[in-house]
């Protein structure tokens, strides 16, 4: 992943939204190639993610994420496997090796797949999981995520949010529409309008970053407009 304002955006959020369920590390270096994840999470066993949705199924194991805000293409899928296998390397050394099944998984997330590159890696539906995403044979540990092709509802807002143009824009409008008690909102946006913040700041952004600035526009304004009511309330 480069670091684009949409890559910033995937990696703050999935830190934000998993810190407390784990251990969340950024650009954790994988030793044996030198190359970097994007996320590397550790739940911890304790920590429930039922807050998290879909999001929590994927977490509930040791787990790399590969968040992409253009289409992935092949060359970068195979790379992120690369990252995968280099890091149960790197595990194997430190411990002893262990089951398949409880090795890391790999999920890498884009906004769309072609058709043509599923079936290049043989990813397919699998049962029990929502419509996007698709499983590469079991000795991959791997599943590549269509972001706007999930079902519109809560379980799969926090990924629908990574998204881009406006099935970015609906997520952030169910975002604001949550109950102000909900216990991740407040986080997120806090969150999405220091993106916005930054963003706004830059003298010079290209089209893609205009773009996220627009739809990080309303989150902004909700979190100001809230942060000053309660000011004088913590006063």
């Amino acid at each position: 992943m480069t670091g684009t304002s949409g890559d910033l955006l995937a990696k703050g959020h999935l830190e934000t939204l998993l810190e407390p369920f784990g251990t969340v590390t950024t650009h954790r270096t994988v030793t044996s190639d030198t190359s970097e994840v994007d996320v590397w999470f550790v739940p911890s066993t304790e920590a429930p993610t039922t807050n998290l949705g879909v999001l929590g199924q994927m977490a509930k194991q040791d787990c790399i994420i590969e968040s992409f805000h253009n289409a992935v293409d092949p060359d970068e899928v195979r790379s992120s496997l690369g990252k995968l296998f280099a890091l149960m390397a790197d595990l194997e050394e430190q411990a002893a090796p262990q089951p398949l099944a409880e090795e890391p998984w790999l999920w890498i997330l884009s906004p769309t797949l072609s058709k043509d590159m599923l079936a290049d890696f043989g990813a397919e539906p699998e049962r029990g999981w929502l419509n996007g995403f698709y499983f590469l044979p079991p000795a991959f540990q791997t599943v590549l995520v269509a972001l706007h092709q999930l079902p519109v509802t809560g379980s799969t807002l926090w990924l629908r949010l990574m998204g881009r143009g406006g099935f970015q824009r609906r997520a952030i409008q169910e975002l604001l529409a949550l109950p102000k008690h909900h216990p991740l909102r407040q986080r997120i946006i806090e969150h999405l309008a220091r993106l916005q913040i930054d963003l706004t700041a830059r003298e010079v952004i290209d089209e893609e970053e205009s773009i996220l600035t627009m739809n990080l526009t309303p989150v902004y304004e909700q979190w100001q407009q809230e942060t000053l009511k309660e000011g004088p309330q913590e006063g």
